[in-house]
């Protein structure tokens, strides 16, 4: 068992080379505490954004052993457990949460500008948001 774990260690200390990411676009977005406040929800999405950031490489390559089914069960379920145990539980990308990154609001986001349909609503019908028109027929 141990001769087996030490051949998975040894691969991934191979693997940390390899860039492996999710394509998930900008997972780090930036809220501004200068055009408004930050609340805790906001300050603690961005924390978990972070995690996520730095822990992504690592649980993935735990996360794919643990679910191969051809390797040993006391492999799989040794990157079990180091899943379990290593991580932070904010480190998931399940605990990350779309927000508006002007209020806050947790739903209702229009993803491609990255603001809640109100505030998207509210720019758009000032003339703020480049290329944004109402739809009339």
């Amino acid at each position: 068992m141990f001769s087996a774990i030490s051949r998975v260690k040894g691969t991934l200390q191979l693997l940390n080379d390899a860039t492996l990411s999710f394509a998930r676009g900008n997972i780090l977005r930036n809220f501004s505490s200068s055009s408004m406040m930050c609340n805790k929800w906001m300050r603690r999405d961005k924390k978990r954004r972070a995690l996520f950031d730095k822990f992504e490489g690592e649980r993935l390559r735990w996360k794919t052993i643990a679910k191969s089914a051809i390797l040993p069960k006391e492999i799989t379920n040794y990157a079990k457990e180091v899943l379990h145990n290593k991580f932070p539980r904010d480190s998931s990308i399940t605990r990350i949460r779309n927000r508006c990154n002007l209020t806050g609001r947790p739903r209702g986001l229009v993803r491609q500008y990255g603001i809640s349909r109100i505030k998207f609503r509210e720019l758009a019908d000032s003339g703020k948001l480049a290329g944004v028109t109402r739809s009339s027929w």
